[in-house]
């Protein structure tokens, strides 16, 4: 199921938080709800940051699937970035926050809409209980 998550100065890190761990309550057992929700965390706060969805009334499309081995959770922001998420290269001063993405997952991406919005939806999952 998909959930629409706002906030009235923006998108809401912490409503988008709790929309993933309580869906995760009767989830798989295996998944680590901390790493969980400091993934979640940078994805939501990147789509505040960086998007449309970091004005008034923004926010973020949310859906969470998980099955016996399998945990995915995709946040879609509402558009207007003028990039695209990426790992920074070593010398960068900031823009940390997609390593530790990747450190805790077994996979994670991104597509960008076609339409003129350019809504950037980040995923990740994690598979089997291990991570990385």
């Amino acid at each position: 199921m998909v959930h629409r998550v706002m906030g009235a100065s923006g998108v809401d890190v912490r409503a988008v938080r709790t929309l993933v761990s309580d869906a995760l309550v009767k989830g798989p057992a295996w998944v680590d709800l901390g790493d969980v929700d400091l993934i979640t965390s940078e994805v939501a706060t990147n789509a505040r940051r960086y998007s449309a969805s970091g004005l008034p009334g923004g926010g973020v499309w949310v859906a969470v699937l998980h099955a016996a081995n399998r945990l995915r959770v995709e946040i879609r922001d509402d558009g207007g970035a003028e990039t695209v998420p990426r790992i920074p290269d070593e010398t960068a001063e900031s823009g940390r926050g997609l390593l530790i993405v990747a450190a805790l997952t077994t996979r994670w991406g991104f597509w960008v809409g076609t339409n003129h919005k350019r809504e950037v939806t980040v995923w990740f999952e994690v598979v089997g209980g291990t991570a990385g």
